[in-house]
């Protein structure tokens, strides 16, 4: 017999998760295989939740990451002009390494930069305002520094707070045990 038939379904569905490992999901409570916790129904609205918060949590950790390595190498750039400009390098740091993000972000489609960018793009919309880090006055106008989302916002495509729960555990990499 092949497993198929009109009352079982192809491909098992996933209803419980390792929320230490985030790796291990099944069809049926349980331990963990690698943990040896138990899994947790991923019907419980709590469960769910600690899902999102958990993709949240890597998507802000990926982009800290992305600009840690964005200041070091605008760093390491900027090293050899320190005989000619001297300490005024480490004040022009924060600024290449702004504009290096904005160009990493534009070439690497989904990147933490970028996702937050479409994030922020999409917000605005939603509020009618211009949400960002920086000053927004009552009319919603950016202050003449400030470097638009929309030149990198469109190259994403996977924001975890807009994923349903499957594509969003594809995302984490939890794979089926069953």
């Amino acid at each position: 017999m092949d497993g198929e038939g009109p009352y079982r379904s192809s491909k098992p569905i996933p209803r419980f998760i390792c929320i230490v490992c985030w790796k291990s999901m099944s069809s049926y409570a349980g331990p963990c295989r690698t943990c040896d916790v138990p899994r947790l129904d991923l019907s419980d609205p709590a469960v769910r939740e600690q899902v999102r918060l958990e993709a949240e949590k890597r998507l802000q950790k990926s982009m800290y990451r992305e600009y840690s390595v964005m200041a070091l190498t605008s760093l390491a750039v900027l090293a050899p002009a320190t005989w000619w400009l001297g300490g005024l390098v480490f004040a022009l740091v924060p600024a290449v390494t702004m504009v290096a993000g904005r160009a990493y972000a534009a070439l690497r489609r989904n990147s933490a930069i970028a996702t937050f960018a479409a994030r922020r793009r999409r917000i605005s919309a939603e509020l009618g305002i211009d949400v960002q880090l920086d000053e927004v006055d009552a009319r919603g106008d950016r202050s003449p520094g400030q470097i638009k989302d929309d030149a990198i916002a469109h190259t994403s495509d996977v924001d975890p707070l807009q994923l349903e729960m499957e594509p969003l555990l594809v995302w984490l990499g939890a794979k089926l045990d069953d």
